[in-house]
């Protein structure tokens, strides 16, 4: 099988699709932006934990103490933090109800300021989520879509050589669907599987697939179990 992962590359995921004799194509749908943040140095200083639904946030992060703990809504965003030299990091391994519960677990509300690295556009209310806690957001990047689909998505859609499309986030999906649309290559779905995240990366995901598949749980083990639950329909 072959299977076009909308995201940056992500080295353990493709282990894990390469153990099951799947060839990946990783394509980048999103461009990020940095956005400086005036006194991010203090605020980090002061904050207790800091909230991360997004590896795109973990750049920004460079001032902070290598000790701070991080709080990540998934696997891969845990691991980024890992790999910029943190060494008190965990994942949630879902979305950002999970998150959420985690940072409640591991942080006290009386115990200073949550900072939430974040980008412009965010899917969920992981503020509202946090009702007693003072949660100080810092914008710290902003993600758009690329000028125009990755030319080896091009060839993989118009050869047919593809499986299925896994989309991860409601932002990347939209892009996903604009690129395809203004190649004009929606038809070319009509043969692929859509694995999605979430029930909400499924909704941004319009095109017209052969069949859709959401991960029971929002982490990298959900997608994985939607894989192989695809890997036996085909089998």
């Amino acid at each position: 099988m072959r299977a076009l992962i909308g995201r940056d590359t992500d080295k353990a995921l493709q282990a894990a699709l390469q153990q099951r004799d799947i060839d990946c194509l990783f394509v980048k749908l999103l461009d990020i932006e940095p956005i400086d943040v005036p006194g991010l140095v203090q605020r980090l200083q002061k904050a207790q934990a800091v909230l991360l639904t997004s590896a795109n946030a973990v750049p920004a992060l460079s001032a902070a103490r290598r000790d701070l703990p991080m709080l990540a809504v998934g696997e891969a965003t845990a691991q980024a933090a890992r790999d910029a030299g943190f060494t008190s990091v965990e994942s949630a391994e879902g979305d950002v109800a999970a998150l959420a519960a985690l940072a409640k677990q591991r942080s006290d509300p009386a115990g200073g300021a949550l900072l939430y690295a974040r980008g412009a556009d965010v899917a969920g209310d992981l503020v509202g989520q946090l009702s007693g806690y003072t949660v100080d957001q810092a914008i710290v990047y902003r993600a758009s879509p690329v000028a125009q689909l990755p030319e080896a998505a091009r060839a993989a859609l118009t050869d047919d050589t593809l499986d299925f499309v896994a989309l991860f986030s409601p932002r990347s999906a939209a892009a996903f669907v604009s690129l395809v649309q203004e190649a004009g290559l929606a038809q070319n779905c009509n043969k692929l599987a859509l694995l999605a995240l979430s029930q909400a990366v499924a909704q941004k995901a319009d095109l017209p697939w052969a069949s859709r598949h959401v991960a029971a749980q929002p982490s990298r083990h959900g997608m994985l179990a939607a894989i192989d639950q695809i890997r036996k329909g085909t089998a």
